[in-house]
């Protein structure tokens, strides 16, 4: 029993100690993106690129509304597709797209558009807006 909870206390120090080494993040982007989208390939090779920052919280976010077209995302979700329309609705937009990219909850932009997401994250952040 003794062993167990050694290893268990050394096991929560470490644990611990990573979360306490690592960066708040200062920054969640979600992009909404489906398979059958030619746009979102490159904006998921950029998510790729933002997820090696330690400060962003990256989601892709697969969305199932282009499924009528006969091409069914095989990761689409419908949650997805309603979190996204819940953002659409709540910034007053009459669209949603792929592949969007939603920073920190408030701002919207072309998801395979580097300079537009730098941006929005400089936006999102300023001030303290969304963090």
């Amino acid at each position: 029993m003794r062993t167990w909870t050694g290893l268990l206390s050394a096991v929560s120090t470490l644990v611990v100690g990573q979360a306490a080494a690592s960066p708040e993040p200062r920054t969640v982007l979600e992009l909404f993106v489906s398979q059958s989208c030619s746009a979102c390939r490159p904006a998921d090779e950029l998510m790729m690129e933002w997820q090696r920052d330690p400060s962003l919280v990256v989601l892709t976010l697969p969305v199932n509304y282009w499924d009528y077209l006969g091409w069914k995302d095989t990761l689409a979700a419908t949650l997805f597709t309603l979190r996204q329309k819940g953002y659409a609705k709540a910034r007053k937009a009459g669209q949603i797209y792929t592949p969007e990219m939603i920073v920190n909850g408030v701002v919207s932009c072309i998801g395979s558009a580097r300079d537009q997401v730098t941006r929005s994250i400089d936006q999102a952040t300023a001030g303290g807006m969304g963090s």
